[in-house]
């Protein structure tokens, strides 16, 4: 009995535990499939099949710190699961899964510590109790490289807020007269070619109600219930004081990008921070830890750093809850008398003045519009032809279907890819307020999507208006993206995957073609940052587009291969297209990135309009780019049938 016992359970672990492991694995569910594995290696410890499984999605990592002998447990990065996985005391050297997690470190007479390392835990100082300054985590010494500057530097150590400043906080400057003494105002107010008298600066920063304090508030207070809420709504003017106020300072770039982990591998902090919201949230609700102990650097409220960019503005990093993920990593700088709604700040304590070259003026990443020179006619041909394909069967199946929501159902389907042997799946949008057959949108979404591990959910903040106001969108999931994501390459590598996204966009009208709840005849591309970058490949390679939407596109200041360099394609869209942009986009400026652009695209000048909003990369009230692009559907495609 014993026997048959103990084979049965052996039987569990390679038949039942094994392959239920890969497919947590396969969904992203990392530290699961470890609790899982860890089950069954303690039942079949050698068996080979279990073995090779349980260390498929793992890797051997040494876990150290400064003391040595702290407790030192993991959990998934969620937080939503069974609770912490303890490893034991430091140093421990033990196999972890590849992905980003919560690590909680305790040692008594120590302050303890909860991060998430990006990629994992190399080292760890611990800080002896009472010895940090409060509100405040500490950010060992190290270099930092700036990928899209292709420069590094090397940071000293320092401490900075783990918490965005709360209206509380802001509250406290604003009572002890923070708008009334001038010593904490020690930059001059430069505006329009001007300097500003200390008197003329501090009257234009005043609440809705006319009270000196943010934009946001009113007589001269926040909310009530919005203590813990991040202050925002201030410009980088009224954000300096306050830092002078608590002993502390705005942080460099550097030191804003070093702290928050944005430039490294994983990037699920994006799925538990606040972006695409309804307004801002209390700090750390949203979950998004950073690698040395912060709170919501990505989202909730962009925040605004030292330096200045050689326009004169301000740099404000980590992107804002009305905004797309990827302003996370993506460098923006605004005037610094913006005081906007989710403009915030946190701030840094220098054990030492940093250098000077750190808080010198950073210059502005540009294209250069006298370099943009499309291929010839001969030489485009033989782009041309390379996004040319079989009309192979689609063999579609649709994989599931989601009624649940009131304003439309949604299908995740599939359909054969036009390259290889993969299928390229889809999420197909069908709104209730209108009869088919549906005009239907193509969506390709902004850079987020080639970081993120998975697409469930979907962000819908920039798509939900087009599906409630009658239209079926189609949102693919494009090669190298979500799921789909494998390691990259060089420069073939991108112009491959670059080939079979363009491939993708055309299946994917093939697809919506073959359903009769579809209008075929009215379809539309609409391209958000990076699918509006890469927008024009799509319309000149299909024509099949009666138009185009181009949000916050413009041409880039990338290394891309000629045959997929928008460049060479935009002279040959002859759709109508729509460009709607922001006049302070600091990431695609107005003058060097999108109007080359909109002057290159091969459309009529009829047919072609660059609306040019107020606001940075994302225009700020998103209602005004729906009625943009909605009106332009209904000229283009006809009114929705109800």
């Amino acid at each position: 009995m014993w026997l048959r016992v103990r084979e049965g359970r052996i039987r569990w672990a390679r038949d039942t535990a094994m392959p239920e492991v890969t497919r947590l694995v396969e969904a992203g569910e990392f530290v699961a499939a470890y609790r899982l594995a860890q089950r069954a290696l303690a039942i079949a410890p050698n068996d080979p099949r279990v073995q090779a499984a349980a260390s498929s999605f793992t890797l051997p990592t040494d876990i150290t710190s400064n003391p040595p002998g702290a407790d030192v447990a993991f959990r998934a990065y969620s937080a939503q699961d069974e609770g912490w996985i303890e490893i034991g005391k430091t140093p421990a050297s033990t196999r972890v899964p590849i992905t980003l997690m919560r690590w909680r470190f305790a040692k008594e007479g120590y302050e303890p510590l909860e991060v998430a390392p990006n990629p994992r835990p190399v080292d760890v100082r611990l800080l002896p109790a009472g010895t940090s300054p409060a509100g405040m985590v500490y950010v060992p010494a190290g270099p930092l490289e700036l990928e899209s500057r292709r420069t590094s530097v090397d940071l000293g150590e320092y401490w900075i807020d783990k918490f965005e400043v709360t209206n509380q906080q802001f509250k406290a400057f604003v009572d002890a007269g923070g708008y009334r003494h001038q010593k904490y105002w020690t930059e001059a107010f430069r505006q329009a070619g001007r300097v500003l008298s200390w008197e003329e600066g501090t009257a234009l920063f005043r609440d809705a109600t006319g009270r000196p304090g943010p934009s946001t508030w009113e007589l001269g207070t926040y909310k009530d219930g919005e203590a813990e809420w991040p202050v925002d709504g201030l410009s980088w003017y009224e954000a300096a004081p306050y830092a002078a106020y608590a002993d502390k300072s705005l942080p460099t770039v550097y030191h804003w990008y070093y702290a928050s982990g944005a430039f490294r591998t994983f990037s699920e902090i994006l799925r538990f921070s606040n972006f695409g919201g309804r307004g801002t949230a209390r700090v750390g609700i949203s979950g998004g830890l950073g690698p040395y102990g912060t709170y919501d650097m990505a989202g909730n409220v962009k925040e605004w750093a030292w330096n200045e960019s050689s326009e004169g503005h301000r740099f404000v990093l980590g992107g804002a809850w009305n905004e797309p993920a990827y302003q996370f990593r993506d460098e923006d700088a605004r005037t610094p008398f913006e005081r906007g709604p989710g403009f915030g700040f946190r701030c840094v304590r220098l054990p030492s003045p940093s250098e000077a070259r750190l808080m010198t003026s950073i210059a502005t990443l540009k294209p250069d519009p006298a370099l943009l020179v499309p291929a010839g006619d001969d030489v485009y041909k033989n782009y041309r032809r390379l996004y040319e394909y079989d009309v192979l069967p689609l063999e579609a199946k649709i994989d599931e279907r989601d009624d649940s929501q009131p304003h439309w159902i949604a299908e995740r389907a599939s359909f054969r890819a036009a390259y290889g042997s993969e299928r390229v799946p889809v999420v197909l949008f069908l709104p209730r307020s209108a009869k088919p057959p549906y005009q239907a949108v193509v969506y390709f979404p902004g850079s987020y999507a080639p970081r993120l591990q998975s697409s469930r959910p979907l962000t819908l903040h920039w798509l939900e208006f087009l599906i409630r106001d009658g239209r079926a969108v189609a949102y693919p999931i494009y090669q190298q993206t979500y799921e789909r994501r494998r390691p990259q390459g060089g420069q073939n590598f991108l112009r491959e995957i670059s080939i079979q996204r363009g491939l993708d966009v055309r299946r994917t009208i093939d697809y919506l073609a073959s359903r009769p709840d579809i209008d075929s005849s009215r379809m539309a591309f609409y391209g958000q940052s990076l699918g509006a970058q890469l927008g024009p490949v799509y319309l000149a390679i299909e024509p099949r587009f009666r138009t185009g939407i181009l949000l916050s596109g413009g041409f880039e200041t990338w290394t891309v291969p000629p045959e997929t360099d928008p460049v060479h394609f935009a002279p040959r869209v002859r759709q109508p297209v729509l460009m709607v942009n922001g006049r302070d986009d600091f990431d695609l400026p107005y003058r060097t990135a999108q109007v080359p652009l909109f002057r290159a695209l091969g459309t009529a000048a009829a047919d072609k309009r660059h609306a040019v909003l107020d606001g940075g990369h994302m225009p700020p009230v998103p209602q005004r780019v729906f009625k943009e692009i909605l009106d332009w559907l209904d000229r283009y495609l006809g009114p929705v049938v109800r």
